[in-house]
């Protein structure tokens, strides 16, 4: 997997922690009050644009070195039973 797929993945996955913990703040004793104020409707905001801007990453066309390296044969690249 490439840098741009690893960041996307990470922006997804900690966009999703960012919704869970703002959702259930007062139930894991991080907030005081049991509404869904504008704190917890911010925090809920940035998850959900952290969310997007993964899925715009995984989204992304490949660099011209990322596609040369899936076309290529595994024997190519050096792996596999004939580069032995």
């Amino acid at each position: 997997m490439t840098q741009t797929r690893w960041l996307a993945v990470l922006a997804i996955g900690g966009g999703v922690v960012v919704i869970l913990l703002a959702v259930f703040a007062q139930p894991l004793g991080l907030s005081a009050l049991p509404t869904f104020g504008w704190k917890k409707a911010l925090v809920s905001l940035a998850g959900g644009i952290a969310i997007a801007a993964g899925l715009v990453l995984l989204r992304a066309p490949m660099d011209d070195d990322e596609e040369r390296e899936q076309a290529a044969s595994p024997a190519a690249r050096g792996s596999g039973d004939a580069a032995r």
